[in-house]
């Protein structure tokens, strides 16, 4: 006995939407992408077809039923919703997985029933998508309707957008979630909250079961990054793509290369940060605050056991091998360096791939938008400039993660224990502390990205001769040029902070290397929500969370009023 289905695909529309669209019905915000969703569902001049991808946890089903709540409500009884099944996943013996032929059927079916805006969830699950999916611009779109697709399945959407769908796509990303976006939706204006937290839409109990382990980094990295690459791969066999790589989905060690990459990407920012602490090309930071430890024992009277202690670790500080001590944290973070061969495995037993497998699978991270170069621009005595990139991990919940568990991890080797059992706590504060103002950059760095792209505006770090400035904002109409320095601190230090802004001579060599550009803003942002807006010496200070929600909303005006 079969049953009877009226839809060949799972169809949701009238009363059962209602229902499903309560659940959004008081969500505090709306994405940044919305309006431009709204725009195309009302049929302004727009492509015949909507494309809405972004990794797990970022939203897309959420913006879906949002952009139907808003639509007028006689329109709204036009909406039908597409949940397309998993083919792989295990389902009842009259069930199989949906093809686009079935779902071409219903589409025309329902536009016959008076039905016109169709919203498909997961459409890449539909078996033959990339064969068959012109039909959504070439017949249906045609036929009057106007079609979403949506999907975790990023690349193969992507490929599916240079192919079949080439031109004829409006595509809207949801991976990267704005400052603004995640504080109404929050209630928070806390900056480390955010670069704990931010990276997926959810609440702090949310991110910390996802991104709070070692094991849970490495199965969200799995499931959102590595699944949508090893897909791609599949659904383009042919295509132009390194044969290590093809080699590496065969064998099953591409999500093992996936997460590596990720990885080393994060733990570099933890070694950083030990480096600065650490290291003797810096240690001094370190020496310099045990030595004033010393200082302050003597004039208070401590005793003589906690003097001793201190002058203990001071000696093994000044006799400490740098070379002996970077090995032993790139061992411990299990860091790939020039000095470890291809055909050499690594301590944890992965086969490290070669430099050009690496870089396809980072220019792949770039196009699921979980991975985004950001520009620098390194000034030389002369004047002369010489360009380069950084890629920023866009989720930074998980750059915080591992950064500082791959710390907590350290601070418990017994050679780190030997050196500063005494100060472990408070080595392990500062790590954080530094952990958090490099995300705290990284995430002024991309909400500015975003929200000034097609704005006339170039972004980009600025390295000079000695030092950098975090970011400079240049206006390609005007010529016009921003400068800001990003810091974690909540106090303002202009002796400490603004010292290569004030500098004349930097200033002057800047303008030589960008032709006379004029510099109209120097800007220190701090970490202080209660800190109003000040101008020292002709330096503006401004509160970080302040400046982001202003650039969201008045971009050009944020960055290049005087």
């Amino acid at each position: 006995m079969q049953l009877y289905r009226p839809y060949a695909t799972r169809v949701m529309q009238n009363e059962e939407l209602d229902f499903v669209l309560a659940s959004v019905r008081n969500f505090p915000v709306r994405r940044h992408f919305s309006p431009g969703l709204d725009a195309f569902l009302a049929g302004g001049p727009s492509p015949e077809v909507a494309v809405l991808y972004g990794v797990r946890r970022t939203g897309k089903t959420t913006a879906i039923l949002q952009s139907i709540l808003h639509l007028p409500e006689e329109e709204r009884k036009k909406a039908v919703f597409f949940q397309i099944r998993d083919p792989n996943a295990e389902t009842g013996k009259l069930l199989k997985g949906d093809t686009v032929q079935d779902l071409e059927n219903d589409i025309r079916r329902l536009l016959g029933e008076g039905k016109k805006y169709f919203f498909v969830d997961e459409a890449t699950r539909l078996i033959d998508f990339q064969h068959g999916a012109d039909v959504f611009p070439d017949v249906l779109a045609r036929c009057g309707g106007r079609i979403v697709l949506s999907g975790t399945d990023s690349l193969c959407l992507d490929d599916a957008r240079k192919n079949k769908l080439q031109g004829r796509v409006f595509p809207l990303t949801t991976s990267h979630i704005f400052f603004h976006e995640w504080s109404a939706i929050s209630d928070s204006d806390c900056l480390d909250d955010f670069a704990r937290l931010g990276g997926i839409l959810g609440t702090g109990k949310q991110v910390q079961e996802l991104f709070g382990t070692e094991d849970g980094c490495e199965d969200y990295v799995q499931s959102a990054y590595a699944e949508n690459l090893q897909h791609s791969i599949q659904d383009r066999k042919h295509a132009n793509i390194p044969q290590e790589i093809l080699d590496l989905a065969d064998e099953g060690r591409l999500e093992s290369a996936i997460q590596r990459i990720v990885e080393d990407l994060n733990h570099r920012v933890t070694a950083k940060i030990l480096r600065k602490n650490l290291s003797l090309s810096s240690i001094g930071s370190l020496r310099d605050l045990i030595e004033k430890d010393v200082r302050r024992a003597r004039e208070k009277g401590f005793s003589v056991s906690e003097l001793l202690a201190k002058k203990i670790q001071l000696s093994c500080l000044q006799h400490i091998d740098e070379q002996q001590l970077i090995q032993w944290m790139s061992l411990c973070l299990q860091i790939r360096d020039e000095s470890i061969k291809p055909d050499k495995k690594t301590a944890d037993g992965f086969e490290p791939v070669s430099q050009q497998a690496a870089q396809y699978l980072e220019r792949e991270l770039v196009r699921l938008d979980v991975l985004s170069p950001f520009p620098i621009r390194k000034i030389q005595e002369d004047g002369s400039v010489i360009d380069g990139t950084r890629n920023l991990l866009v989720q930074h919940g998980l750059k915080y993660f591992q950064a500082t568990v791959m710390a907590e991890c350290l601070a418990n080797d017994p050679m780190f224990v030997s050196l500063f059992a005494s100060d472990k706590d408070s080595l392990l504060k500062r790590m954080e502390w530094d952990i958090l103002g490099h995300v705290a950059e990284e995430i002024v760095l991309l909400d500015a990205q975003k929200a000034l792209a097609d704005k006339n505006a170039r972004l980009f770090m600025l390295g000079l001769p000695r030092g950098e400035i975090d970011l400079a904002i240049q206006n390609t109409r005007s010529n016009d040029l921003s400068l800001f320095e990003i810091k974690h601190s909540s106090e303002i230090d202009p002796e400490q902070q603004a010292v290569h802004l004030m500098n004349k001579e930097i200033m002057a060599l800047i303008q030589k290397a960008f032709a006379g550009a004029n510099i109209v803003s120097r800007t220190v942002l701090v970490n202080n929500n209660k800190l109003k807006p000040t101008i020292i010496n002709d330096i503006n200070y401004k509160n970080i969370g302040s400046f982001l929600k202003e650039l969201h909303d008045n971009p050009l005006k944020t960055i290049f009023r005087s």
